[in-house]
């Protein structure tokens, strides 16, 4: 994915957490949780383009998803159910784009 493509998904992202008011929930509450797997899926971002860097990002995005797997998809309103499955999409495209399409080839 291009870059201002991909920083168009982050800004999306970013811009659904904001609509929600998670940060008024308890630390351990589904939505803090989501806010908090939201921030670490954004903040990901391989430090150079040498496939062990792409490969380390894919792995930090790989916990993201297992993490997902712990929020109570029923507990969250439904707006933050929509972020949850952005968020899992965005996760999923970009290890698909690091491990299966080795986008660090792309220059």
């Amino acid at each position: 994915m291009p870059k201002p493509c991909r920083s168009i998904a982050a800004l999306f992202v970013a811009t659904c957490l904001l609509a929600t008011n998670v940060f008024a929930q308890d630390a351990d509450s589904p939505p803090a949780m989501l806010h908090a797997l939201i921030e670490r899926a954004l903040a990901v971002e391989p430090e150079t383009r040498l496939e062990a860097d792409y490969l380390l990002a894919a792995e930090e995005y790989k916990s993201v998803l297992a993490d997902v797997e712990g929020i109570d998809y029923d507990a969250l309103s439904l707006d933050d159910q929509v972020d949850l499955e952005l968020l899992v999409a965005f996760v999923r495209t970009r290890i698909f784009e690091y491990e299966d399409l080795k986008l660090y080839r792309v220059s």
